[in-house]
This record gives structure tokens, C-alpha cells and sequence, in this order.
């Protein structure tokens, strides 16, 4: 074998199919196995590199470079660690990067942890810790140059001690707030003061806001001390009244119903159906004032004909005037005098519309946990929907999930004291008193007509007499 030259040998790049290697040892030629090519403490295979004090690992795909760096790996797989002691408490873990001097895993089974600083520990799995306990400053290479995620990739949620600074270095004070400018951020007073429950906060200058217990506005156009709000007016100014609503909500039936075709070479028209209403103010609660006045210009109606008072008479006639009291303990115990919305559909259907609304029909005072009522609810089936009520005043939709006939479970989050009020329900009543109120008028002319004739016969007979 002295007598071959080395390059006269084939070249092999893979030591595993390697029995030994030669060279010389001074004059002689001597035998090397491949694993003494990397002596201790180095362990090498194609696809794992360890340089310390450990070169029994099995696990694959990891590299270890700094006395005891991975010192304790056994089966952990895809790990790197760079720097003495770095990942030296790792056995099982998978997938971390750790650099520094003493940097580690937060556990022998950690994983897909990156630690970067000198003596710097992992707080977990899936976390990153960049700087040790001596850190005090974490700052780009170039001032302003670089964004914290991007429209792209954002980050998911922020959690931060100590002082925010806004773009003009301020940290702001007690009751500011964040505010966003053209070109950065700045901080702006919240509150004037320390504010008592049931105010609310208001600008009332450059960056300032102040607490009152009236919420008002006073928008361009609007006469000094006469505060108006606009709702729905799209930038234009309050003129009407303190408060001026444009816009609606159709009760039953799309906002497009206004332009439903109404056939062939004919117009767009409303819905002629009795369910449509726009709603522009609702109230859970009575409505009051000194007066109300309803749009009623003959220049915005069409098709206009006298009603008939006789007709009127008969129908009013029919309505029955019913003494009740509300289910709703809220509504308060006292007796009213009122129509039922089902007996004036039966006789005027004109002053009844149909919608959605929630009955209560059950009304029971139960608790809730994990969506299951303990109470026995009898009457709700799967789908329904049904509304709950809780001690803090919270009101809740909720879908029946579950039912067997006598219990039921909801999609409810929520758990304790809960008041089981009743269902929605798809025929709701309710009755146009206005409606009512004309047919009175115009009975009240037939009622004349009879009591005019009726005195005239009177008259009559007296003078027969």
C-alpha cells in the first residue's frame, strides 16, 4: 500500500461507507476508522453536528456548537444551540433555537422555544425571549425605520408595563388617552376631573374633554345655547328640532321594499302590505310630551277618498276595550284599559301589523350554567330563541341547542342567576292607536249625524204637539 499514491485512491464523501482510511504516520502508513476523523467531543453524522461535552445523542437533525452546548440531549430532535452551556438542560425537546452563553430551554422537554442573550431561560413552549435581566433597551438600527408586524402580518394582542410614549416622547398623565394623529399619536385629556357615575365625557376645547350629566351637542349651523342632535344627517346641521332623525329601520321587510316593481309599464312603489313600517324611534318604555304632530300635507298623499262614518261606526263598535295587566313585573302592577292586538286584527285589520318580537311566555327565575336552565322549561323546542335576563341588568338572545320536553340548553356563555323571560315569536301584535283613534273621529261624525237627526224628529214632534 506504500507504494500508492493517495490520488490514485476513488474519493468517498460518506464516511458511513467507509471501512477506514489511510495515512501516514511519519513514514508509515496507518489505518483510521471514520469515526476517529471527528474525535471527542465532537459527534458528527450526516445530519446532526454536536461540539461539546455530549456526542451520545440519538436524535436527529440538531446542531451544538460551545462546551456543553446540548450537553444532556438524548432523543431531541431538530434543535440548535450556540454558545457554551447553551440548551444544556434539553433531553426530549424539539424545534428550539437558543444562543448565547447559558442560554436555555425552559424545560428537558421544551419546544419550539427561541432564547437569544447570555444566561437568558425560556418561559415556554412556542414563546421568544430576546435580552436578559440586565437589558434595558430594545431599539432598531436606525431610528423610525422600522414597523412591529404590518397589514399583512399584525401581531395578535399587546401587553405592556410601565409608560407609553406618544410621537413627541410625552408619556402623558393620569386620564389621558391615546389619541391618533395625521402623522402619529398624542396623548389628549380623557376626563376634566374625576367625573361622577352617570356622567358622561364631551370635548369641550383643543384636546380636552370634560364630564357633565347632560350629553349635548351643539354642531355647526345650530343656534348658541339651543344644543341640538342630528341623527342620520349626514354632516348636515340640526334645524328642526333638539333632536332630528333621518334615518329608519323597515319594522317587517328590506329597506328595498321601497322599490319593489309593481308590473309591467308600472311604477316603483312602497310595499302596500300592513307589516312595513319605517322606524326611526323605538321605546321599551312610554313615550311622553306635551304634544305630537304626524306629517299630514295633502300635497304627499295620492289616491285620498272620504271614509265611510257609517262603516266606521259599526267597526268601532266591535273593538272591545280590555282591562289587563302586564306579564312583565317591570312594567309595573297597575291596571290599564287598552285594545288586544289579536281582537282588533279579527275587526280592523288595518290598525294591526305583524312582526318579530320576544313574548314572555315563560317568565321563571332559574340559573344557568354551561348553558343548561335548572328549571323545568316546558314550553321551548330546538331553534327557538328565547331571552334571558340577568340581576345586572345584562339581557341576552339566546338558541335552544337541547331539549327533552322538560329541560332545555342554550348557547349561553354565561352562568348564575338568570331570569328565563320568553321566546321571539314570528306574529307579534301590535296596534296603530292613531288608526284607532281616526275611526273614532269619523264614528264620532256618523254619531253626529244620528244625534243632529234625532233632533230635528224631536223638534218636530214638539211642534206636532
Amino acid at each position: 500500500m506504500a507504494d500508492i499514491k493517495f490520488s490514485a485512491f476513488v474519493a468517498e464523501a460518506d464516511p458511513a461507507l467507509v471501512e477506514f482510511v489511510v495515512g501516514y504516520q511519519g513514514a508509515a502508513n496507518v489505518k483510521i476508522t471514520p469515526t476517529d476523523l471527528i474525535p471527542w467531543p465532537y459527534q458528527w453524522t450526516p445530519q446532526t453536528l454536536i461540539q461539546g461535552s455530549n456526542p451520545g445523542s440519538t436524535g436527529i437533525e440538531n446542531t451544538g456548537y460551545g462546551y456543553t452546548s446540548l450537553l444532556n440531549l438524548t432523543t431531541g430532535t431538530r434543535n440548535t444551540a450556540i454558545g457554551e452551556g447553551a440548551g444544556a438542560t434539553l433531553t426530549l425537546g424539539d424545534g428550539n433555537i437558543m444562543v448565547g452563553f447559558g442560554a436555555d430551554a425552559s424545560a428537558a422537554a421544551g419546544t419550539n422555544q427561541i432564547v437569544i442573550g447570555n444566561l437568558v431561560t425560556s418561559h415556554g413552549d412556542n414563546t421568544v425571549v430576546i435580552g436578559n435581566n440586565a437589558s434595558t433597551v430594545w431599539e432598531p438600527d436606525i431610528d423610525n425605520q422600522i414597523d412591529l408586524g404590518s397589514t399583512t402580518y399584525s401581531f395578535k394582542d399587546a401587553y405592556i408595563e410601565g409608560v407609553y410614549y406618544d410621537t413627541s416622547g410625552a408619556a402623558g398623565t393620569a386620564g389621558e388617552v391615546l389619541s391618533s394623529t395625521a402623522t402619529g399619536t398624542d396623548w389628549v385629556t380623557r376626563i376634566d376631573g374625576t367625573g361622577v357615575v352617570g356622567e358622561l365625557p364631551y370635548f369641550s376645547g383643543v384636546n380636552t374633554l370634560t364630564t357633565t350629566n347632560e350629553f349635548t351637542f351643539t354642531p355647526a349651523g345650530s343656534t348658541a345655547g339651543t344644543p341640538t342632535i342630528g341623527i342620520g344627517l349626514a354632516g348636515v346641521a340640526n334645524s328642526k328640532g333638539a333632536i332630528e332623525v333621518v334615518s329608519h329601520i323597515d319594522y317587517n321587510g328590506s329597506p328595498f321594499d321601497y322599490f319593489l316593481y309593481t308590473g309591467a309599464g308600472g311604477p316603483f312603489s312602497n310595499y302596500a302590505g300592513v307589516d312595513l313600517f319605517a322606524i326611526s324611534i323605538w321605546t321599551s318604555g312610554r313615550y311622553m310630551g306635551s304634544g305630537i304632530h304626524i306629517y299630514s300635507d295633502e300635497r304627499i298623499k295620492k289616491d285620498i277618498t272620504a271614509s265611510n262614518s257609517k262603516e266606521d261606526l259599526e267597526t268601532i263598535s266591535k273593538i272591545e276595550i280590555a282591562n289587563y295587566k302586564f306579564i312583565d313585573e317591570a312594567q309595573g302592577p297597575r291596571m290599564h284599559k287598552k285594545v288586544i292586538g289579536q281582537q282588533v286584527m279579527d275587526v280592523y285589520p288595518m290598525a294591526v301589523s305583524i312582526n318579530k318580537d320576544v313574548v314572555p311566555c315563560i317568565y321563571k327565575k332559574s340559573t344557568i350554567e354551561n348553558g343548561i336552565i335548572a328549571d323545568e322549561i316546558t314550553c321551548c323546542n330546538v331553534g327557538d330563541r328565547i331571552k334571558l335576563i340577568y340581576p345586572n341588568g345584562d339581557k341576552e338572545m339566546v338558541n335552544v341547542v337541547e331539549s327533552n320536553g322538560k329541560n332545555i340548553k342554550v348557547d349561553s356563555e354565561k352562568s348564575g342567576e338568570v331570569l328565563v323571560y320568553g321566546k321571539e315569536v314570528d306574529d307579534y301584535h301590535s296596534v296603530d292607536y292613531d288608526a284607532i283613534a281616526m275611526l273614532n273621529v269619523s264614528a264620532t261624525k256618523e254619531l253626529y249625524k244620528i244625534i243632529k237627526e234625532l233632533k230635528e224628529e224631536i223638534k218636530e214632534l214638539k211642534n206636532k204637539n
